[in-house]
């Protein structure tokens, strides 16, 4: 997947040397956690950012970070 211009760092997790980053991506499919759909079209997929320049990124979409918390509990 290639970085697009609404790649946002989300949070840093110095013990794991990386980046917590989130991207959003239009799609016709819905939530992988609750089913719902963002108003705009857009759902959020996040990933880990390393400090060797890695990106690693979940295979879901997710409405919001909440669900993805949820999802991955």
């Amino acid at each position: 997947m290639a970085r697009s211009e609404y790649l946002t760092v989300t949070s840093r997790d110095p013990y794991g040397r990386g980046d917590h980053v989130r991207d959003t991506e239009e799609s016709a499919r819905t939530c992988s956690w609750c089913g719902r759909r963002r108003p705009s079209g857009r759902l959020f997929r996040y990933g880990v950012w390393t400090d060797g320049g890695r990106m690693q990124w979940d295979r879901a979409l997710f409405c919001s970070i909440g669900c993805r918390r949820e999802y991955h509990a």
